[in-house]
């Protein structure tokens, strides 16, 4: 997957690996789920960086004639020493 275009100002997602899976086109609806493999470094205060893992459930639908698009991210924290995540209580 390559990032083409984004809003986001300093976008810190370069280099990140994410597996596809579970791909599903019913009701007129395509959905996807992502898992972020291993982890990537997030900006955190002072110039540091938090090590982190988005997984995400994904759906394009039609709606009244204009495609929509719905993103539900979960967010990990990981531990690089031990190849750990467990979900963030943010």
């Amino acid at each position: 997957m390559r990032q083409v275009s984004s809003t986001v100002r300093d976008y810190t997602m370069e280099g990140i690996a994410h597996g596809v899976y579970n791909l599903q086109l019913e009701n007129r609806q395509l959905s996807l789920k992502e898992q972020q493999l291993l982890y990537r470094d997030m900006p955190a205060d002072n110039e540091n960086y938090l090590p982190v893992a988005f997984d995400a459930k994904i759906r394009f639908y039609l709606e009244n004639k204009k495609l929509g698009f719905e993103y539900i991210p979960a967010y990990y924290d990981f531990e690089p020493e031990k190849l750990t995540r467990t979900l963030a209580k943010d």
